[in-house]
């Protein structure tokens, strides 16, 4: 009972997490639209669809940790097999999105730093999915988490955006929550364990690699592939 308890507490304690995480994006994208309203003009129905798919995976993170919390477990992989379809359609919209605003603004930056996004979250989603299948329950919360905090890029830069200041700027405090958050549901879950160290650093070192590939090797291919005439 004791463990049981100690699973459940974990789980409550992802939601919390997850929640938090859910607002803080809806408060991001919000602010924009309060400063700058002339965007609404942009939200195209690719736009839309591709907010309301993103919007459904940070819902539904917390959501399944809170039903796991409940002892719903049958509806928890119900619920798993469907978010398949839904990260399946988020990969899709983002790739979209960014391919239509790259050749809008010319500049093959805006699909290079979102390609890179979508591998990183492809990675730890997929991991996650087979630590599930393979019973291991802590793993698998640990990749789910890091799986959504492979996201939260975008909202952040919207802060910095609304601050007037360069999105660019927003790399360090992406790296520092990709570090805090997972050792925060450590320490209030089961204390700071080696594989949540092992897999902070795959994810700083993910986001490190992708950026610079965004830099050196992305962006220059984007570029010529997408903007040359």
């Amino acid at each position: 009972m004791a463990v049981d308890g100690t699973y459940k507490e974990n789980d409550r304690l992802l939601a919390i997490i997850g929640f938090g995480i859910l607002i803080f994006c809806i408060a991001a994208f919000g602010a924009k639209l309060v400063f700058e309203p002339e965007r609404l003009a942009r939200y195209t129905w690719p736009v839309i669809w591709h907010g309301l798919f993103m919007l459904g995976w940070l819902a539904l993170f917390p959501a399944q940790a809170w039903l796991m919390a409940a002892g719903r477990g049958r509806l928890h992989k119900h619920m798993g097999r469907l978010s398949v379809i839904l990260a399946i359609a988020m990969i899709v919209t983002s790739l979209q999105v960014a391919i239509a605003l790259t050749l809008e603004f010319q500049n093959a930056m805006l699909l290079a730093f979102n390609a890179t996004v979508v591998i990183s979250f492809v990675g730890f989603y997929a991991f996650a999915i087979f630590a599930a299948s393979a019973g291991h329950t802590g793993l698998h919360r640990r990749l789910m988490l890091f799986t959504t905090l492979s996201i939260i890029g975008p909202a952040i830069g919207r802060v910095f955006d609304v601050l007037d200041m360069s999105e660019a700027l927003s790399l360090p405090v992406i790296l520092a929550l990709k570090i805090i958050i997972p050792v925060i549901y450590d320490l209030g879950a089961s204390g700071l364990r080696r594989l949540t160290m092992i897999l902070i650093g795959l994810s700083v070192l993910d986001t490190l690699i992708g950026t610079w590939l965004a830099f050196t090797f992305a962006e220059p291919l984007f570029h010529a592939l997408l903007l040359s005439n």
